[in-house]
């Protein structure tokens, strides 16, 4: 609930007055708006590509829907508050995909996502070039997969 209250601080103030709040499909969403009592946050319950063909911005954690968002052409702004180098689950928080800092717009504060909103930062096209060698090379992959099963 923090975490949606410090997007909700920051998109109001940049003049947005209403958001779609897609919770992972596991968590509760009346859970979720049991905190609200505004309009601000309504639920997107729409299958994900409709959701992601009806948005300009996805805000979030690091999280799958990247690939999603840029498969869909819609930017994809990751914000992970930072404290003393941990994220808000206590972690340290990791490059997404594994790629550089640099090709994200990734905001660890609300200063930083307020700035890379209002200057409409987009996720970089080398990213895709990182993500999608060719040809793929899967054996980092299969190692990984196999050492689950020892």
């Amino acid at each position: 609930i923090t975490y949606l209250l410090k997007i909700k601080d920051v998109l109001t103030s940049l003049g947005v007055q209403q958001v779609r709040l897609r919770p992972h499909p596991s968590e509760n969403t009346d859970w979720y708006m049991s905190f609200f009592n505004d309009n601000f946050f309504t639920i997107d319950s729409d299958p994900l590509d409709l959701s992601l063909a009806k948005s300009s911005l996805v805000v979030g954690p690091i999280s799958t829907v990247i690939i999603d968002s840029i498969c869909n052409g819609v930017n994809y702004t990751l914000f992970e508050p930072v404290v003393s180098g941990k994220n808000i689950l206590g972690c340290d928080t990791a490059s997404p995909l594994d790629t550089l800092v640099d090709e994200f717009p990734w905001a660890k504060s609300t200063q930083e996502l307020f700035s890379i909103i209002q200057r409409r930062s987009a996720i970089s096209k080398s990213v895709a070039l990182n993500i999608c060698t060719v040809p793929f090379d899967s054996s980092e992959l299969r190692s990984t997969i196999l050492d689950n099963f020892n």
